[in-house]
């Protein structure tokens, strides 16, 4: 079978000119630039999906106070929203304008392939060149958790998404990177996907 081992892989991303976002090809190209991010990493996105329990505690209001981007997904997964539908949410109190696209975790335990397609079709008509992902584990409880979020990266891609970062709290860098390895593999023959961690 032809095509690059994850060793091979791994060596691409760790070369030095390839350690920061800023030597990604930032042209009008076919890219797509993958990025696990930390919660404090000075370039995460200001565009974020994500879920929450629903029927929690919790209100938008309390929920877009918290600047610390896992604080906030932490509070969406432990304490929730009395919310049951997805929501836009938009926080322009601090320095950078933040929005969050979020869908109760009934979505997803119901029928994942429609809170897929949920997830792709707004944000196709959002036209969302830049969007982080971070799908709470806790929430998911199943074991297609790195399939789902695989999936939603390469329905991302064929959007002609630019960026789509990958929050790497509860999940970890390892996994994220696989799961990044696995999309670069699929879109080999339509994409040219740079990883960066």
């Amino acid at each position: 079978m032809g095509g690059n081992t994850a060793e091979e892989y791994a060596v691409d991303m760790h070369r030095p000119e390839q350690d920061s976002i800023q030597h990604a090809p930032m042209t009008q190209d076919n890219s797509l630039r993958i990025v696990l991010a930390r919660a404090n990493d000075p370039q995460v996105c200001t565009f974020w999906v994500g879920l929450y329990k629903s029927g929690g505690t919790g209100t938008s209001k309390e929920f877009l106070q918290i600047e610390k981007l896992d604080d906030a997904f932490k509070y969406l997964s432990e304490i929730g929203l009395s919310e049951d539908q997805p929501l836009m949410l938009s926080d322009n109190t601090g320095a950078t304008h933040r929005q969050f696209f979020l869908l109760p975790e009934k979505v997803f335990a119901l029928d994942p392939k429609a809170g897929k397609n949920l997830i792709l079709n707004t944000l196709e008509a959002l036209v969302q060149k830049k969007a982080g992902i971070y799908l709470a584990p806790t929430l998911l409880n199943h074991p297609d958790t790195r399939m789902l979020l695989g999936e939603l990266v390469v329905g991302l891609a064929k959007l002609k998404t630019e960026e789509v970062y990958l929050l790497t709290t509860d999940i970890g860098v390892n996994q994220l990177l696989n799961i990044s390895l696995s999309v670069k593999e699929h879109l080999k023959n339509t994409r040219d996907v740079w990883i960066f961690h």
